[in-house]
């Protein structure tokens, strides 16, 4: 059975948590230098929680961060 990206990526968003170190499955400790974190961290900062958080670009780079895994497990 074949899985379509939006698929796929819809699956982790509702399967996944928002927290601090682990922003829908995207683990800190894994990846540090995730580019999301930046803008994590700046909500935090101003006492915004990361569940609260909707900023598309932080939308943008967590449906990027899936694509490229999503490739790699279906195609390399």
């Amino acid at each position: 059975m074949i899985i379509l990206f939006e698929e796929y990526l819809q699956e982790i968003i509702d399967t996944s948590d928002k927290l601090y170190y682990n922003y829908l499955g995207i683990n800190r400790k894994e990846f540090p230098k995730w580019e999301g974190w930046k803008i994590i961290n700046s909500y935090k900062e101003e006492g915004i929680d990361i569940k609260e958080i909707s900023d598309p670009r932080l939308d943008t780079l967590v449906r990027n961060y899936y694509y490229l895994k999503y490739i790699k497990e279906k195609y390399c």
